[in-house]
């Protein structure tokens, strides 16, 4: 997801709008939700109009927006990324109108996604926060400050790291596993019958559980029902596969990975992860033969892949024992 949103945020400031417009696809393909390129898209396809419109006949542009000064303006919040210049000086704008108009919400609006674009989620957070006290039932207002309190959190991991404290890192993953988690029961219990959100819900679960317990059996429940969208289906068997195999329930594990493998539209490294976690559960569940198997399939598109030769290389060992 933030690889197909930073390509199309490259592509846009190369001017390739139809490229980046297709990044943008990309990652809604895989979180429909993801509310950075939703925002995006809608902003291409209207530059992209705009841009089209005033090539193909320029008087038609001028009956559309005749004052030329609104005509800019327009532009200017249509495009996806500004420059530093612009943003600063837009900025500079509305906070010395907001000095007069505190309350103006599509102000506010503006200005958080300023500082989305600046990359600053906890300036823009801030500014949300301030949205929210004035807009309190606005759905939308609520989503985009819960999608920046997490991006703000996934920052705090990749600090920690940066410096090396990974005992500090370990700290903010926990946190943000439970904010993810928080966050997405809120949408489910708002939208349960969407398959996508469940899915969400069940990932999110998963990763927060450290052991077998409540959180890893309600992952499970989650998961079982995301299966039923065909855009997740892939990703909910391997992560079912991967709960059952923690639990060892290592024939249920075994069936969901197989399963997986049997959609036919995995990319190498894809199908390569699924046949090492596979490969793990049949060598758990006894079965060296199977296990070989898999792992040969590996081996056989990439070597390198992890530590899968030295795992053949022991199965062999203890099948010669």
């Amino acid at each position: 997801l933030e690889a197909s949103r930073s390509a199309g945020r490259l592509l846009y400031e190369s001017g390739d709008l139809d490229s980046a417009l297709g990044m943008y696809e990309q990652a809604l393909k895989v979180d429909p939700r993801d509310q950075e390129s939703v925002r995006a898209r809608k902003n291409l396809a209207a530059e992209g109009a705009l841009k089209k419109s005033g090539l193909a006949d320029a008087e038609k542009s001028r009956d559309l927006m005749r004052d030329a000064d609104a005509q800019k303006k327009q532009e200017k919040k249509a495009r996806l990324q500004l420059t530093e210049d612009e943003i600063n000086s837009e900025l500079d704008e509305l906070e010395a109108k907001l000095q007069g108009e505190p309350q103006d919400l599509a102000t506010l609006k503006r200005v958080a996604e300023l500082h989305v674009m600046r990359r600053d989620p906890q300036a823009a957070l801030d500014v949300l926060e301030v949205a929210i006290q004035v807009a309190p039932d606005d759905p939308d207002l609520a989503s985009r400050a819960s999608d920046l309190r997490i991006r703000v959190q996934e920052k705090r991991v990749q600090d920690a790291v940066a410096r090396g404290d990974e005992a500090a890192a370990d700290q903010c993953r926990r946190v943000l596993a439970e904010m993810r988690v928080g966050e997405f029961r809120r949408r489910v219990e708002r939208q349960p019958n969407d398959l996508g959100l469940r899915f969400d819900l069940g990932q999110a679960l998963f990763e927060s559980s450290a052991d077998v317990g409540e959180s890893l059996d309600q992952s499970i429940t989650e998961l079982q029902k995301a299966v039923q969208d065909p855009r997740r289906q892939v990703q909910a068997r391997v992560l079912l596969g991967q709960a059952f195999h923690r639990k060892g329930l290592l024939d249920l594990a075994q069936k969901q990975l197989q399963d997986a493998l049997s959609s036919g539209s995995l990319d190498g490294s894809r199908q390569n992860e699924i046949l090492y976690e596979l490969g793990s559960v049949q060598s758990d569940n006894g079965d060296a033969d199977a296990a070989l198997q898999s792992f040969g399939r590996i081996l056989e598109a990439d070597f390198g892949f992890r530590d899968t030769a030295q795992r053949v290389e022991a199965l062999r060992a203890q099948a010669g024992g």
